[in-house]
């Protein structure tokens, strides 16, 4: 019987160790430069949207988690609560847009950008609410 239970400390051991290793891995995982790397896609804004609102399940397997490059019309220049600018493009939807929060370190370049203009940005694309969002974007033009 205590040979039974010893495998069993021994295995619950191992375990735990596995799970510490993982979460550290994890956590320690170094943040993706996104100024720094080559977009995976590069869409207009309208291209993007009309991926995501005809088959929501493929756009996400396809964009999800990846460099997105996305050109389109400015249609907004906000905030968001955590006090980052967000960068609204035009879609032929009037209920929905792209959403494009930028990086801390774009926050110079924002005077220069007024509604209408046509920008490109490059962000990781984390999926479609009402909205297709993309994060951490930086410009790529003007």
């Amino acid at each position: 019987m205590k040979s039974f239970i010893k495998k069993y400390y021994i295995i619950g051991l191992i375990l735990m160790a596995l799970g510490l290793a993982s979460v550290s891995y994890v956590y320690n995982k170094p943040h993706l430069n996104v100024k720094n790397e080559e977009p995976d896609f590069e869409l207009t804004s309208d291209e993007l949207f009309k991926q995501f609102s005809l088959d929501e399940t493929t756009a996400n397997t396809r964009y999800l988690n990846k460099i997105v490059q996305v050109s389109g019309k400015l249609a907004e220049i906000s905030g968001n609560d955590q006090g980052n600018t967000v960068l609204v493009l035009n879609t032929p939807s009037a209920m929905s847009s792209i959403r494009c929060t930028l990086s801390a370190s774009q926050s110079t370049i924002i005077a220069e950008l007024g509604e209408g203009m046509s920008v490109s940005l490059k962000g990781i694309c984390t999926g479609m609410l009402m909205d297709v969002i993309l994060v951490d974007c930086v410009l790529t033009y003007p």
